[in-house]
């Protein structure tokens, strides 16, 4: 099952960890109040989100039967079978059918589906989109895609600011539970196992003044 190997830093509180602390940040900036993941797994993001009360409530897209079957158990574990709705596949059909304009805008997309981002905006969409915010996991490395990545990258810059988020360090020697093990179990811990670097982008609308570089330069520049 996809996601074995990550439990350990699920576990742990490290797993995509910039990635939660991004999220936290743009809710808090921008008093959002709706989560909607597509490729949410067995919840590990959109449960605890909605658990600790920085989000009303959300929708879950999981194509995966299996992976389904665990959000839901742990959707109703923690009490918020009426807090989250469970979807097949990513698609922003659904969205429309239950939502509508306003909750949109005050809305949060996180998306990681693999290579399908890349299919997924549509013009036909973005007006109804485009005042939201998004945060995607690139994977432009699984196929020999460059054109088809341009275009992508393109038409996101027409409607939103795009900063490039990095994977960053892990600190094992702070939790104590696993003070024991020695340093290379510890580090495996903290692994996320992914074939090579990988990057998300926060894609913010326009309407908003985007803040400068910071002192690292931690934006996407095209």
């Amino acid at each position: 099952m996809w996601g074995e190997v990550h439990m350990a830093s699920k576990y742990l509180g490290f797993y995509e960890e910039q990635i939660q602390k991004k999220i936290i940040d743009i809710q808090f900036k921008y008093n959002l109040n709706f989560l909607l993941n597509f490729g949410a797994s067995d919840g590990y993001h959109i449960v605890s989100l909605i658990k600790n009360k920085y989000f009303k409530s959300g929708l879950a897209f999981e194509k995966s039967l299996a992976e389904r079957k665990i959000l839901k158990k742990n959707i109703i574990k923690n009490n918020l079978i009426n807090k989250i709705q469970i979807f097949n596949s990513a698609n922003f059909k659904e969205i429309f059918d239950n939502y509508d304009q306003k909750k949109i805008e005050k809305s949060l997309f996180l998306i990681d589906i693999e290579g399908d981002a890349f299919n997924l905006f549509e013009s036909k969409y973005i007006n109804k989109l485009k005042n939201s915010h998004f945060i995607i996991e690139i994977h432009d490395f699984l196929k020999n895609r460059k054109n088809h990545i341009k275009k992508f990258f393109y038409f996101l810059e027409k409607y939103f600011k795009i900063e490039l988020i990095k994977n960053g360090s892990r600190c094992p020697f702070q939790i104590k539970e696993i003070k024991n093990l020695s340093d290379n179990e510890r580090w495996l811990l903290v692994s996320e196992d992914r074939p090579r670097e990988m990057y998300w982008i926060y894609c913010k609308p326009r309407k908003y003044n985007h803040p400068k570089l910071d002192k690292k330069g931690n934006q996407y520049n095209k």
